[in-house]
């Protein structure tokens, strides 16, 4: 645990954010197997891990591990699921590359999702939300660290936490977000790992396919930059809602990242696990007067 203090310490400091705490605690009992929080306010940062757990343990975890030279694979994807983290702000610190940014921005993105998903799914918008920022973010993640393999460990974990309540694949808006990471910066050995967990079902297929072609994303993305026009957001969040929104009918039980709220709290029992740093800051006192007053 010390050593993944220091390892966190030392990410920090590469990214240009000066100050703030980092604990990382074990608990016997926990909800989840990993969960993260960084404060908007000081750059703390708080992790949660489940004692013994370790995202290598079957035989294709460990191929995948070998093919990537991940020597700990707990340290790999807690370093990684930070910098997702950190990239909803910018990344590095002073890059302007990140998505939403900052909660004007988020709440542009919200308001563009909601216009476009019908009535019935509108529920689930936020999680589109950061679902859609997730693309964005991720890609940059991958161009800045050259590997973004704790991220698709994370993904395979999820998968293997819908087969132990039964499901025995993705939830399929679940499935066409994995999907297009992968198309953007995913390479052969992150899709050979994650494919175990598709129903490569036709309405999946499609509405992947329609967003690509739709909003251009390149295969493989070695410039994020293009990713990062700020006034191109909205209208690229209304195609990537558009598109997906029919796959919600099975509501989605994944989790994006492993962003939890401060302490550890989810925003409400029967909401969807979905949330990150800037979306947290929305809802406060001081982000309700930023979003109004960038309105």
């Amino acid at each position: 645990i010390e050593k993944l203090r220091q390892k966190l310490h030392t990410q920090k400091n590469r990214i240009g954010l000066v100050g703030g705490t980092i604990k990382v605690d074990e608990y016997d009992e926990a909800e989840h197997n990993v969960s993260a929080h960084i404060s908007p306010q000081n750059w703390n940062i708080q992790v949660s891990i489940k004692k013994g757990y370790t995202p290598i343990q079957d035989r294709r975890q460990q191929a995948y591990a070998k093919k990537k030279k991940i020597q700990d694979g707990l340290e790999t994807l807690v370093t990684d699921i930070t910098s997702h983290e950190f990239t909803h702000w910018q990344l590095p610190n002073n890059s302007g590359m990140g998505c939403p940014y900052d909660i004007y921005n988020h709440d542009k993105i919200l308001e563009a999702v909601k216009e476009v998903l019908p009535d019935d799914q509108k529920g689930h918008a936020k999680y589109v939300t950061n679902a859609f920022e997730d693309m964005i973010c991720n890609p940059r993640v991958k161009e800045w660290k050259g590997d973004f393999s704790g991220q698709v460990l994370f993904w395979d974990g999820e998968g293997l936490a819908c087969k132990e309540k039964g499901q025995d694949k993705f939830t399929p808006f679940y499935e066409a977000f994995v999907k297009l990471n992968m198309h953007l910066w995913g390479d052969n050995s992150d899709k050979s790992l994650l494919k175990r967990h598709y129903s490569n079902n036709k309405e999946v297929i499609d509405g992947v396919s329609n967003v690509i072609s739709e909003l251009g994303l390149q295969a493989n993305i070695k410039d994020t930059s293009r990713l990062f026009n700020k006034e191109r957001w909205p209208e690229m969040a209304r195609i990537f809602s558009r598109n997906l929104a029919h796959l919600l009918e099975q509501s989605p039980t994944e989790r994006l990242s492993a962003f939890s709220g401060e302490n550890g709290e989810k925003e409400g029992d029967n909401e969807e696990p979905s949330g990150n740093g800037v979306e947290e800051r929305s809802g406060t006192k001081d982000g309700k007067e930023e979003i109004a007053y960038g309105r």
